[in-house]
């Protein structure tokens, strides 16, 4: 039994020392690039700069004067009108339809929620091009829906304005020129 271990063991080293002779570089590629590998990770690793808790740290405090173009300019008598366009989604309701666009209204929202029109020609209607006017306040002021019918070859346009009393909502249409 000792024998066959022994030949047994002879012939392991013999097989391995003829594969290492028949892939020497090959396998001093592999040790290489394992040793630069893990030698390069290290040296990633160690931070080479000042301890951060040695490190001063200093507060520089400086006046700027403004030009004098800049300082003259006064904010404007009336709020900014902004606009803003988009597309409906299919998935839109009247919440996420405003916000998308940037208005922030809980009585446009309820409104969008409510009225018929909207409610059959634009929520849940995808493709449909939007634009929204508001003021810098985020209140809507005007929203218009924008798209041509399938059935009849009408442009038409959901137009939703605020007035003193509410909300208006109105659908026009039109021949596609």
């Amino acid at each position: 039994m000792i024998h066959t271990l022994s030949s047994n063991g002879r012939a392991f080293w013999s097989a391995t020392t003829q594969a290492l002779a028949a892939h020497a570089k090959w396998l001093t590629g592999v040790v290489a690039a394992l040793v630069l590998g893990t030698g390069g990770g290290a040296l990633a690793l160690v931070n080479l700069g000042p301890d951060v808790e040695q490190v001063q740290v200093q507060q520089v405090l400086e006046a700027v004067q403004l030009p004098a173009v800049v300082a003259n300019i006064t904010p404007p008598d009336q709020p900014l009108t902004l606009y803003r366009s988009d597309l409906t989604r299919s998935t839109d309701t009247a919440d996420t339809l405003l916000a998308r666009v940037g208005i922030f209204d809980p009585l446009a929202a309820q409104f969008l929620r409510q009225d018929t029109l909207v409610r059959q020609h634009l929520l849940g209607r995808s493709g449909r091009s939007l634009t929204v006017q508001s003021r810098d306040n985020q209140l809507l002021d005007k929203l218009t829906a924008r798209w041509t019918s399938d059935e009849s070859g009408q442009f038409k346009r959901l137009v939703i304005e605020r007035s003193s009393d509410g909300f208006n909502a109105r659908l026009e249409t039109a021949a596609l020129e």
